[in-house]
């Protein structure tokens, strides 16, 4: 979230690398995505972008604004062939919308991406009323999870293992619950609320379909790189995942139930 002198935004930016694990979350951030920035490694990137968009041009948005990001340190000069060899792998892909951007200082960078947040601001008052409620696209989430090795269960469940805690992620309601290992055996309704608020924001562009399967993505790899309990609310500590996991905790030890087994 970035607050300034052109209004209040939440920015949902999703930095992925060009690896084998986050090509696969590549389709569902594409899908949701309104601006495209492709940071490109050389001058010579015509054939990264043309593998980008490829591989994904079933999901990308190619209605929207493409911008290509060049280090100059990476070269002296972008020649004209180049600067059309780019071009003409945009357009061979139906994208209009695009620039190329060869930047020197990070302050240009700066510039850039406060330009985006004014238009994006721009772009949002117009989309105030067209915001729906977030929807999960259950096959595409499952094949994205399934392709990272998560197993799913029949009741489209993720049951993932962190050092003494099991989180469970419903791929179809977008819930997420967490469980101490101590309570694993207790077989007698719980009475302790164990789900997790992790939410797609209200502000900025987070309330459209296809965020909520980021969120779960997103929550899948927190939870198996160890991350999860270092993400932090938007408002205030309660909103910590690693405080609401240690209320959960400190509930669960406190159950009546387990104090009369």
């Amino acid at each position: 979230m970035t607050t300034n002198s052109f209004g209040r935004i939440q920015l949902a930016c999703w930095v992925l690398g060009v690896n084998a694990e986050n090509k696969l979350v590549y389709p569902n951030a594409a899908s949701g995505a309104r601006k495209y920035l492709l940071m490109c490694p050389n001058i010579d990137s015509a054939d990264f972008v043309h593998e980008i968009i490829e591989t994904n041009r079933d999901y990308f948005n190619c209605n929207r604004e493409f911008i290509l990001l060049i280090s100059k340190n990476t070269c002296q000069e972008l020649t004209i062939d180049q600067r059309v060899q780019l071009e003409s792998t945009l357009f061979l892909f139906g994208i209009e919308n695009s620039s190329i951007i060869v930047w020197e200082e990070s302050e240009e960078l700066e510039e850039l991406f406060q330009n985006l947040i004014i238009d994006m601001i721009e772009e949002n008052r117009q989309f105030d009323t067209l915001q729906g409620s977030s929807v999960v696209n259950i096959k595409l989430t499952k094949k994205i999870a399934r392709d990272m090795g998560f197993q799913i269960n029949k009741n489209n469940e993720i049951t993932q293992q962190l050092d003494n805690l099991f989180f469970r992620v419903n791929i179809k309601t977008g819930q997420i619950f967490v469980e101490p290992g101590f309570c694993r055996d207790c077989q007698k309704s719980c009475p302790v609320n164990k789900k997790l608020c992790i939410i797609v924001d209200d502000y900025g562009y987070s309330n459209i379909p296809d965020l909520v399967n980021l969120r779960l993505i997103a929550v899948l790899v927190a939870i198996r790189d160890g991350s999860i309990k270092k993400l932090e609310g938007v408002e205030n500590y309660r909103e910590d995942l690693e405080y609401q996991i240690e209320k959960i905790i400190e509930k669960c030890k406190n159950c009546e139930k387990i104090k009369t087994n």
